[in-house]
């Protein structure tokens, strides 16, 4: 008994800390939101007049694609297109998509942005499915943002993330962003792959 004892209490401890380690590793940490604001700032950081609205969750974005589009169709494109052999950080971009996170503030961000709920967006299209609402409440934004997870090589001065943004109805583009570390801790985009673009002639921006 006290051998089926002390069994059992080994495999709740190795299953607790299993699980501990299962959960911090794809937490959130500060390189992620210094590569999204890296590439915020890239775009928008000299540019005060527009406002950056970011979808409070993290994904794949796919525009006109059904819940459930395969990551690993996603994986292959990058592989094939964006010449990235380092399955490392492939398989940790993949771990860490397999769900959506929330995000919180962003760090050392030079942009101006918002970050929004889906229950917020949902409001303003669920009776509206144009952008007319939208653009009525918020005048300098330049669309809504969706983000992925990052995901980094073993040496972690390579990062890989997704970045979606959408700015009318079926109007947008999904674009895939490989970062590298420089010698002073910053994050420099060095290259690009686009990922999807969609575009509706008949909505385009007021």
């Amino acid at each position: 008994m006290k051998i089926f004892i002390s069994l059992l209490s080994a495999g709740l401890f190795l299953a607790t800390a299993l699980t501990a380690f299962g959960l911090n590793e794809y937490i959130f940490e500060p390189e992620e939101y210094l590569i999204y604001s890296t590439v915020i700032d890239s775009w928008c950081g000299q540019d005060k007049t527009k406002e950056i609205f970011i979808r409070d969750h993290t994904a794949i974005y796919q525009s006109g694609q059904p819940t459930g589009w395969p990551i690993e169709t996603e994986l292959d494109y990058i592989r094939k297109n964006m010449l990235l052999s380092d399955e490392i950080i492939i398989n940790d971009f993949k771990a860490k998509n397999i769900k959506a996170y929330a995000l919180d503030s962003f760090l050392n961000q030079r942009a101006n942005y918002t970050i929004v709920s889906q229950k917020e967006i949902n409001a303003i299209f669920d009776h509206n499915p144009y952008w007319d609402k939208y653009y009525q409440r918020n005048p300098n934004s330049e669309g809504i943002i969706t983000f992925s997870r990052v995901g980094f090589n073993q040496t972690r001065d390579k990062a890989l993330l997704h970045v979606a943004s959408q700015w009318n109805r079926a109007t947008g583009a999904g674009i895939y962003i490989l970062l590298s570390r420089q010698k002073d801790s910053s994050w420099k985009v060095e290259s690009e792959l686009s990922g999807w673009q969609s575009w509706n002639r008949d909505n385009p921006k007021p």
